[in-house]
């Protein structure tokens, strides 16, 4: 079975926190920050479970990329 996978998810998600937590990566328009217009909460999931992965040093590429949609799904 495949699903769809909506750009927004990454973009407005997972990508943010990975910058925040990282200090590197792509934001889009929305997240500069002289004027973010969106609201920090969502990203703020995934920042949180970066930050663990940060803190304990398993930040592995596996777990950074595929963490995230284990969280989405239980969302």
């Amino acid at each position: 079975m495949q699903t769809f996978g909506h750009p927004d998810e990454f973009w407005q998600s997972v990508e943010v926190a990975h910058n925040q937590v990282f200090d590197y990566g792509y934001l889009t328009w929305e997240w500069e920050k002289s004027s973010p217009i969106r609201s920090p909460v969502f990203p703020g999931l995934f920042a949180l479970y970066y930050s663990i992965l940060k803190t304990l040093n398993i930040d592995t590429p596996w777990l950074v990329a595929h963490g995230p949609r284990v969280i989405h799904s239980l969302i």
